[in-house]
């Protein structure tokens, strides 16, 4: 799915998608013709491109011949939005270990996942536990409950 790849015609097919992602229900003949008329485009300006993030997003404006919206950014999403490495998860699976201590086992999976995003917001918003202030429609909530 690199841009030099594609325009070099190096790759002849991408036949073997469907093995790798079956749960896309894909017409590979149909995907294999796109990919393969890929490099007829007008996107060649964007063959040497560093960014394949950029040159995919062009490759979504593109229609088919019937004006049809083409497959092959369905399938440049989902190879793009796979993990590297399981080294999220692995940070995920350490904050849950903090979060269910041996005092603590008996959480449910519901109130772990939302003490994780609780814990998370903070993160992201570069802020302390004492430091945050709810929002008035969750005071208000609480009020009526």
């Amino acid at each position: 799915f690199d841009p030099v790849v594609i325009f070099s015609n190096e790759v002849a097919t991408i036949s073997e998608i469907d093995n790798i992602f079956p749960f896309l229900n894909l017409n590979v003949q149909e995907l294999d013709f796109e990919y393969r008329i890929l490099g007829e485009t007008e996107l060649k300006k964007y063959a040497n491109s560093d960014n394949v993030v950029e040159f995919w997003t062009n490759v979504d404006c593109i229609k088919n011949g019937i004006n049809k919206k083409c497959k092959k950014m369905l399938v440049a999403k989902c190879i793009m939005s796979l993990p590297h490495s399981s080294a999220a998860a692995e940070r995920v699976f350490s904050q849950l270990n903090l979060i269910k201590t041996k005092i603590r086992n008996k959480l449910l999976v519901p109130t772990c996942e939302s003490l994780l995003h609780a814990k998370d917001m903070l993160r992201v918003q570069n802020k302390k536990c004492y430091e945050w202030v709810p929002p008035s429609n969750i005071v208000n909530y609480n009020k009526k409950v």
